[in-house]
């Protein structure tokens, strides 16, 4: 997607790419994500936390690019990694990450690092629609694998990822 004078428009589909400056596991790869279905790009609830995160980054007025991922990570018999890479930045200048749901899982701690700060801040995102707001040019970000809760019941964890990169 693009803002551009306050107007998104929908881009073709294209890969996710990260240097590996920002992403040593995955980065310097092109990945193709599956495609957000267009009834949840068209959405009312989808379309209220894009518009959220205009407001809350301040780039009404700004060119972006903006990603949207949605990302289901399962625990079974050994734990589900959210962040693989670790603590990281997406190299993008500011990214939202809401949650979707979870489902009997525990763990799943959201780690910010500040840059000049010394103090790890930690909190888990446990209610659909828990988010949090990143300013990616200052501050990495990971989270803590998660662990099946009830043995053998499906366990999962969801969240929507919008990130916006000016043009």
């Amino acid at each position: 997607m693009v803002l551009d004078g306050g107007q998104i428009r929908t881009l073709p589909p294209r890969p996710h790419y990260q240097s590996r400056d920002y992403n040593p596991l995955n980065g310097g790869i092109e990945r193709w994500f599956a495609q957000v279905k267009p009834e949840v790009l068209g959405g009312a609830v989808f379309r209220q936390l894009l518009a959220l995160c205009v407001d809350i980054f301040a780039v009404r007025d700004v060119a972006c690019e903006i990603e949207a991922h949605q990302f289901r990570i399962e625990a079974g018999e050994v734990e589900g990694r959210p962040t693989p890479e670790g603590m990281h930045r997406d190299g993008v200048d500011w990214v939202g990450v809401f949650l979707v749901g979870r489902c009997n899982v525990v763990a799943g701690t959201t780690r910010i690092a500040i840059d000049g700060v010394p103090a790890i801040t930690e909190f888990t995102l446990k209610d659909p629609l828990d988010a949090v707001f990143i300013d990616d040019r200052r501050v990495r970000h990971g989270v803590t694998p998660i662990n099946r809760l009830v043995p053998g019941v499906e366990a999962h964890r969801d969240v929507l990822v919008l990130t916006f990169r000016y043009a």
